[in-house]
């Protein structure tokens, strides 16, 4: 009995010792969006029409240095419901490998006065990927970090996220994207980019509307990476809570 205690402890030291320690998790941060952030469309209602630019204001951030958008979008011959998504990637917040999960915190603030939708996004083999729920990210006329809810989530997966496809052809609850198509955080082959989408729709009626805000203290954490990318490790994105 004594040699198999032993030998069962040594068996059990071994396994210790073999198994392999959890990934840390590492992040991407920015907070100040130098030029290789690229600001562009990625999908409109059929018939509509918009226009769209980005600037990088050394101050008026929170603080300092934040990223400016702004975008209208016109409604198509005749009216009716009108969206337009646009995404702001930056090639180098990339990972190639796997991850369980993400999560992501930024500051918004509106430079407007019409409320402006902002979604968590990541880019596979050039098609954007939006957080389906990434209405919770509506930002409305006031400070920075003022809004409906929290700009933060956590422990988001593949799942999550739906395709922004060229031409939206449907309306809320699934906030124009496809739903039957993903990304894949599982390949260990994969490259995927993170970054965020904006976006924004108007009723029936023709016409245009114009959309302004902002965006700071980017940051994206992955969860259990296999791969290279990222800026490190321990580190972890703040809680950005409306207030």
């Amino acid at each position: 009995m004594y040699t198999k205690s032993i030998l069962a402890a040594l068996l059990l030291a071994g396994a210790t010792i073999a198994s392999p320690a959890a990934a840390s998790p590492i992040y991407f941060y920015d907070g100040a969006f130098g030029p290789a952030w690229a600001y562009q469309l990625e999908g409109i209602s059929a018939g509509a029409t918009e226009v769209h630019s980005a600037t990088t204001p050394p101050t008026g951030g929170h603080p300092a240095a934040y990223e400016a958008e702004s975008h209208t979008l016109i409604s198509p011959a005749g009216g009716g419901y009108t969206g337009g998504y646009w995404s702001n990637f930056d090639p180098a917040n990339a990972f190639t490998g796997t991850f369980a999960s993400l999560a992501y915190s930024y500051d918004l603030k509106d430079l407007g006065s019409t409320a402006v939708g902002y979604s968590m996004a990541v880019k596979q083999n050039n098609v954007a990927y939006a957080y389906a729920l990434g209405n919770q990210g509506a930002v409305f006329p006031g400070g920075w970090g003022n809004g409906s809810n929290p700009y933060f989530a956590t422990g988001l997966l593949a799942s999550d996220f739906c395709k922004v496809p060229a031409t939206l052809t449907t309306s809320i609850p699934d906030h124009l994207l496809d739903c039957t198509s993903h990304p894949d955080f599982s390949n260990p082959a994969m490259s995927t980019q993170f970054g965020i989408t904006v976006e924004n729709s108007f009723g029936t009626g023709p016409g245009s509307t114009s959309y302004s805000s902002g965006i700071d203290n980017w940051c994206v954490q992955l969860q259990k990476p296999v791969g290279t990318g990222g800026g490190g490790a321990n580190k972890k994105c703040a809680i950005r809570r409306s207030q």
